[in-house]
């Protein structure tokens, strides 16, 4: 396995959103490395030109050279900038998004796109400020459904807790005031909650951390799927290191701007450093 460079010594948030999807699709991977782009994309052209360069064997000593993929990603995404540190979890969806117009939604959709739909009830008075669940038969309540995609589910981290704690309550039911309806008119109080119809072959969760991290647990299996990469952040939002973990035959690599290891660790030693994990 190969790492990747780090010419600016800041740049370690993209590298560990690159090695993260390189790991979390090998359709994705395999693609890559059996049909040339011949596209207009830059950013696509060189991601492609790093993928297929971390497949390369025996050049484990020899780290990828990142400078004209960076320059591609710096150059059409303004949000980025050289020399200062960032956010590898947008650098994941902005790519995501490139390669859904780069080489095909359908096929990108296939692979990292899950349905939600999300469910709002609400007291046909406006005026009404108590909310109780409708019975089966009640006229009173009318509800709206909204179907959205999403490629990663962002979890607001503010305690200990685990990754099955965090989406229970992500689809918990929630109340709030202030719900404009379809033909705009305000409800004082209406109830919404999330249902995912269909998860993503690979599941990419985030966790958001903004104020302060906490021990969040996150199973080597879920629903059915293992993990098998985990983007760690340590330090602060400014001032801090990205860096990959990605199970490889049945063993943790740490991967970290040019350096690959075998991982010492478990997974549970990270805990309160994971800021991203892919399930599949």
């Amino acid at each position: 396995m190969r790492g990747l460079t780090n010419p600016t010594y800041s740049t370690c948030y993209v590298n560990s959103a690159i090695q993260f999807l390189f790991h979390s699709s090998p359709d994705l991977t395999r693609f890559f490395r059996d049909n040339v782009y011949e596209g207009d994309c830059k950013i696509t052209k060189e991601y492609q030109k790093l993928s297929n360069a971390l497949l390369e064997l025996g050049q484990e000593d020899n780290p990828v050279d990142t400078s004209l993929f960076l320059d591609a990603l710096f150059q059409k995404f303004k949000v980025f900038h050289v020399g200062e540190q960032g956010d590898a979890s947008e650098v994941f969806v902005f790519l995501i998004d490139t390669f859904e117009s780069s080489i095909g939604k359908e096929f990108i959709h296939d692979i990292f796109s899950g349905v939600l739909e999300q469910v709002t009830t609400y007291h046909k008075d406006s005026d009404v400020d108590k909310y109780a669940p409708p019975a089966p038969t009640s006229d009173l309540y009318r509800e709206s459904r909204r179907i959205e995609i999403f490629t990663t589910l962002c979890m607001l981290v503010t305690e200990p807790t685990g990754l099955e704690d965090l989406v229970k309550e992500y689809l918990q039911p929630e109340s709030f005031e202030g719900y404009k309806d379809d033909e705009e008119v305000v409800h004082a109080l209406a109830v919404k909650f999330n249902v995912i119809k269909r998860w993503p072959r690979a599941t990419v969760f985030v966790f958001s951390q903004p104020f302060h991290k906490f021990n969040t647990q996150i199973p080597l299996e879920w629903e059915g799927r293992k993990l098998v990469a985990a983007v760690l952040h340590r330090g602060t939002i400014r001032n801090g290191h990205y860096a990959l973990v990605v199970l490889v035959r049945d063993h943790w690599y740490m991967k970290s701007d040019e350096m690959v290891v075998k991982s010492e660790d478990k997974i549970e030693d990270f805990v309160g450093e994971i800021s991203m994990a892919v399930y599949r």
